[in-house]
């Protein structure tokens, strides 16, 4: 007899294979018994296909979601800075997809946006070079030193979506200096590349990139606070967020004073 060494992510991933294979098995049954002219045995292999189906959806729902949470948790390992009192890898949260290349009003440097199924993160990559990347993730280097090269990003802001509606939702806004020209009809020599660039706007912050990367944001934070509107006003949800929840971003200057953890937010107290 044969035998071989399956490693664990094969023997977890085997059954799960398997799985999507049977309603092509059961499909190809049913076409039997249609053929032999037993109907009766043909609708119970019709019924166990669409059960089949269902139980593969359910299951790479299931595999979709421990994805989309295992992601904020890796990129929570990437950010350094991080004030105290904020969690990025809370409960329930859920990473939707991220972009980097954005300009942000009255910031220097580029941003990184992240979105959650709850909040946007905003972080930073540092500036560092090449070779001193290299030399930090050696093995030579010290532990600390190792580690915070890894946390190759930045945190700088944490905006949240909770008490939006899709009325108040951020939209598309068009480039201030068209072909050299200003919206108000002046000609300006100097124009900045935000100047350039669309925008939008999410509880006072201004963000810049090109006009299909902004469309897609701004429809995608539309379609998360609507279902965040949908989780808060069903009865049968286990989680609820006040209407008014305080926005737990930083703006640019303060500093945290207090720190107040509830269910389902945090309030940042700060000047």
């Amino acid at each position: 007899p044969s035998a071989s060494v399956m490693g664990v992510q094969e023997l977890l991933r085997g059954p799960t294979q398997r799985l999507m294979a049977y309603p092509l098995y059961l499909d190809e049954m049913q076409r039997d018994a249609e053929g032999t002219g037993d109907h009766s045995l043909a609708g119970a292999f019709r019924a166990a296909a669409e059960g089949m189906r269902c139980t593969v959806a359910n299951v790479n729902e299931r595999k979709r979601l421990r994805e989309r949470r295992e992601r904020v948790a890796m990129i929570e390992a990437r950010l350094s800075e991080v004030p105290e009192g904020i969690l990025i890898a809370k409960k329930d949260r859920e990473f939707v997809f991220d972009q980097d290349n954005f300009m942000q009003r009255d910031q220097a440097g580029y941003r990184k946006l992240v979105l959650f199924n709850d909040c946007v993160l905003v972080c930073e990559a540092p500036s560092t070079s090449t070779r001193n990347l290299l030399e930090a993730l050696s093995p030579l280097s010290p532990q600390p030193l190792r580690d915070l090269a890894r946390r190759d990003l930045r945190f700088r802001d944490l905006i949240t979506l909770h008490g939006l509606t899709p009325a108040s939702c951020p939209s598309v806004t068009e480039p201030a200096v068209q072909g050299g020209q200003r919206a108000s009809g002046s000609f300006d020599g100097f124009v900045s590349n935000r100047d350039r660039s669309h925008s939008f706007e999410i509880r006072g912050r201004v963000f810049y990139g090109t006009k299909e990367v902004v469309e897609t944001w701004v429809e995608a934070i539309r379609d998360v606070v609507s279902q965040l509107a949908a989780v808060r006003m069903d009865p049968r949800s286990s989680f609820h967020v006040p209407p008014d929840a305080v926005d737990y971003g930083l703006a640019p200057g303060s500093r945290i004073v207090s720190v107040k953890e509830e269910d389902d937010f945090v309030v940042l107290y700060s000047f």
